[in-house]
């Protein structure tokens, strides 16, 4: 099987896993995505995935005033 297939049949599940633990934002899921071994995540892969679970109601976001910068949508399971 090709990896970049794999990582598609896991990195939902991971994201989930991941969100539940600690509720987070975007920029930080990338971050901890990548200390966890998946080193090729971008944004651009993880924003629409956050999107299509927020679709499917697995998972809210909601925007956070950030104590940097500005606000922050984070994300939590439902």
């Amino acid at each position: 099987m090709i990896e970049s297939q794999m990582l598609k049949g896991v990195i939902e599940g991971v994201i989930l896993h991941i969100i539940k633990n600690n509720q987070t934002y975007g920029y930080e899921l990338v971050e901890e995505l990548k200390r966890n071994g998946f080193y090729t995540m971008t944004e651009g892969t993880v924003y629409p995935i956050l999107k299509r679970l927020n679709q499917k109601g697995l998972i809210l976001g909601a925007y956070k005033k950030s104590e940097i910068g500005p606000r922050r949508k984070y994300y939590y399971i439902t």
